[in-house]
């Protein structure tokens, strides 16, 4: 039996079959999924499970190279924006308007929706080289 932290199956299954450069959008409650990407819905209820903790969990069972995140979460949710930035110190950030990110997230995988109820908290993760 499987022991580690994650325990979504669908979850799981992407992460096991995503490449070099593949995309990879984790978003808040709000954001709109692409008809046509797979969507993940973690959310049970507002706030849960929260932006943050669903980056963490996928940073620590993933190789990541870099992270698209909307230019407003500066000047609209600094906390968020911090409390990623000391989570991820060593990951490209490449901001980009909302509407980019929006158009961006019909490139992903798959969409991972958390029930962050927080402006701008949704970034898009490019998978790393494990080698």
């Amino acid at each position: 039996m499987y022991k580690g932290e994650c325990l979504n199956s669908q979850l799981l299954r992407i992460m096991g079959e995503t490449g070099h450069t593949d995309l990879i959008c984790v978003c808040d409650a709000g954001f709109p999924v692409p008809q046509n990407v797979e969507k993940v819905d973690l959310a049970w209820k507002p706030g849960k499970p929260g932006f943050i903790e669903v980056c963490r969990m996928l940073g620590d069972n993933m190789v990541l190279e870099k992270v698209y995140l909307a230019e407003e979460i500066k000047k609209k949710n600094q906390a968020v924006l911090q409390e990623f930035t000391d989570l991820f110190p060593n990951i490209e950030l490449v901001f980009m308007s909302h509407e980019e990110l929006k158009k961006l997230s019909k490139s992903c995988r798959a969409v991972v929706r958390t029930g962050e109820f927080s402006a701008y908290s949704n970034c898009i993760f490019a998978a790393g080289c494990a080698f």
